[in-house]
């Protein structure tokens, strides 16, 4: 079985369905660059594999293991379906008195004059989670790094800081059961491991050529940089995998060869990595396998050399076309 892979995963959001069946997998130290146009779902991908949206139906494995499983499929369709029928139109004397504004419409099949009211209409309420199962996804989560296009970074705390943080707190999570019974040996270890955690964000900061700014503040720091801060941070969970969405979409070209520099010598360290990216060359050159989506599905994957040189689809043969239309314009 592959290192990491996703199963028949879909995504509603309201009635508007955008995920519809995706099936993909990746092998351990592989980078998957995902492209397609806005609108296609690559960004709502990303989000449900990391957990960050709920997928109202997927498997998802890493490392031979079943990591989440959910199938609210079903639920969710009907309660998109009871929403479709509640909007509806209902004779006239129904629902008139309620809604004097509302305006006739003519039913053809019925003969009798309609009325919509918009105080009649409901929206689907999403599937509830149960709390076993939000733990279990709270958990899985930390298996994933994730880096954003806007960088995210606490514009009131240093590098050192932002880099720290959630490592700390994973970690002040994991003691809280035992405080109450071995505080002072908790304190012994809690010392130690931020100790640690510092010493690992400052060899990371290092590897991603920002050793001298441990003690600076975003503001002070160029988008580039912000971006591999942005990117240490994400490694310092030590995740199994990394995923970008469009890490460079913000920065100049200048910048954007800085980060993508960095996601090759990660690449080149072994790291399993997930990229949603609008850089064809980076797709092309870096990436081991790629996959093109389309309206909510793969409309094609395979290798680079595949996807780039003898594309099937006509979807993506449009798609790169316009892509390098863009970049000759450009």
């Amino acid at each position: 079985m592959a290192f990491f892979q996703v199963k028949d995963v879909y995504k509603n959001f309201g009635a508007n369905r955008v995920l519809k069946g995706i099936d993909l997998y990746l092998d351990e130290g592989q980078v998957l660059a995902i492209i397609g146009s806005s609108g296609s779902g690559k960004t709502t991908l990303l989000r449900c594999i990391n957990f960050l949206e709920i997928p109202d139906k997927a498997d998802i494995y890493l490392g031979g293991e079943n990591i989440f499983s959910v199938d609210n499929l079903d639920k969710v369709n009907e309660a998109l379906q009871n929403a479709d029928d509640s909007q509806k139109q209902v004779p006239t004397a129904d629902i008139a008195k309620e809604d004097g504004d509302a305006q006739l419409t003519n039913s053809k099949e019925s003969g009798v004059d309609m009325i919509k009211s918009p105080q009649k209409q409901k929206k689907s309420k999403p599937v509830k989670i149960s709390k076993e199962k939000k733990k279990q996804i709270a958990e899985q989560r930390l298996k994933f790094g994730m880096v954003f296009q806007s960088f995210n970074l606490f514009p009131h705390y240093s590098v050192q800081k932002n880099l720290t943080l959630a490592a700390r707190l994973k970690y002040d999570k994991t003691l809280k059961p035992f405080y109450k019974y071995f505080s002072k040996s908790v304190k012994i270890a809690r010392k130690q491991a931020f100790k640690e955690i510092d010493e690992r964000a400052v060899a990371l900061l290092q590897r991603v050529g920002l050793g001298d700014k441990l003690k600076a503040y975003p503001c002070e720091l160029s988008g580039g940089q912000q971006q591999r801060v942005a990117i240490a941070r994400a490694l310092i969970l030590q995740p199994k995998i990394l995923c970008f969405d469009e890490p460079t979409s913000a920065l100049d070209p200048e910048l954007t060869r800085e980060v993508l520099k960095v996601i090759k010598d990660l690449k080149n360290d072994g790291h399993t990595m997930i990229v949603v990216t609008h850089e064809m060359e980076f797709a092309r050159k870096v990436a081991d396998k790629v996959v093109f989506m389309a309206d909510g599905v793969i409309e094609e994957q395979g290798s680079p050399e595949e996807v780039f040189t003898n594309p099937q689809s006509p979807k993506t043969k449009a798609f790169l076309q316009e892509s390098e239309k863009s970049i000759d314009e450009d």
